[in-house]
């Protein structure tokens, strides 16, 4: 990938969201399988994470956990948005689309 032109806060909100994730991945998914794959289109930085895991109900937090609420929450601070796939027994797929241009002058 090149150099994208980020504001500190972007990579800092969007690094907080990929260690949830993971963390999610390792805590949760009992998955054997993890794929991350990123992709800049549009002036838009495309992060998916993809697991074989245990999957859950859309739309269904564990234990009343707030894991996908505050990855959601986090990226929409720094103008992204946030998908969550996942179904029992199919595993999840997590997508982060940022945009690439500065919100903030880093300054």
């Amino acid at each position: 990938l090149p150099d994208l032109p980020m504001s500190s806060r972007q990579r800092h909100e969007l690094a907080l969201c990929i260690r949830e994730a993971f963390n999610n991945i390792v805590r949760h998914a009992r998955a054997s399988v993890v794929n991350l794959r990123l992709e800049l289109t549009d002036h838009k930085l495309f992060i998916r994470i993809q697991d074989n895991g245990r999957g859950f109900e859309n739309g269904k937090s564990e234990n009343g956990e707030h894991g996908l609420e505050n990855m959601r929450a986090r990226i929409g601070k720094v103008g992204g948005s946030f998908q969550c796939e996942s179904h029992p027994g199919k595993g999840t797929i997590l997508t982060f689309i940022v945009p690439v241009m500065p919100e903030e002058d880093d300054a």
